[in-house]
């Protein structure tokens, strides 16, 4: 519980950084096309593409050092185990007191998330500027950035005390179905996708919403497999 929550923050933080990557790349783009600054497309993309990958970068080292840490704790997520004598109380009592903190992070990440679009609608209100409507994007990233650390953060505290009184996602029962591949697939998949787009098209400014429309997506997908999966179960 100590390692989770120490690493739940630099989780929570490197996804932050992965949001706030193309920012850079978006701004210089429409400040480059708008006339704001004297610089050629080429080195406003190169520019972005340098602080994006940079961004990037620090983010996945921070992911392998978080992961590390936690490797040795990685059998509680799909063997059965049986507690020490006051642990299941001791961690009963850890969740109850958590409880409020859960709830208070998903409310204010739902909050951000749901705000995020807010900007830019303000902007096409009041104002048809390309460079102010980029900036607006790039504001939403920020907020939705910052409503998924709220998330990451609580997310993973709760699900730590979740493995170790096997509960919700990590039932006995659970543990012993095998885990879907489709998660295994699909993010490579799409992650091939928006790079291919992207580097063919150069159109990174728009190329982005490939991920919100993934995640949504692989939802729908995962509901629709494990309705699939339980019908058979049950025959």
């Amino acid at each position: 519980m100590a390692v989770k929550k120490e690493t739940a923050g630099n989780i929570a933080f490197a996804t932050f950084l992965c949001m706030l990557s193309p920012i850079t790349l978006l701004l210089l783009a429409a400040a480059q096309e708008t006339g704001m600054i004297a610089i050629t497309e080429n080195a406003a993309g190169g520019i972005g593409m340098c602080v994006l990958l940079i961004l990037v970068a620090v983010a996945v080292v921070i992911f392998i050092f978080s992961g590390m840490k936690t490797k040795e704790f990685e059998y509680l997520e799909t063997e059965v185990i049986e507690t020490e004598y006051g642990v299941t109380g001791m961690v009963k009592e850890r969740k109850k007191q958590y409880e409020p903190t859960y709830i208070r992070n998903n409310v204010l990440g739902a909050a951000f998330c749901i705000l995020s679009v807010l900007p830019l609608f303000i902007g096409v209100i009041f104002t048809e500027n390309e460079f102010v409507l980029v900036g607006m994007i790039c504001l939403l990233l920020v907020l939705a950035g910052i409503g998924v650390m709220f998330f990451i953060k609580g997310g993973i505290n709760h699900a730590t005390m979740q493995k170790l009184l096997q509960e919700g996602d990590y039932t006995k029962k659970k543990k012993k179905e095998k885990a879907s591949p489709i998660a295994t697939i699909y993010w490579p998949v799409v992650t091939a996708l928006f790079l291919g787009y992207s580097f063919i098209t150069g159109d990174w400014g728009r190329s982005w919403i490939i991920w919100p429309v993934a995640g949504v997506l692989f939802g729908a997908i995962m509901a629709i497999y494990n309705a699939v999966k339980g019908r058979y179960s049950d025959n």
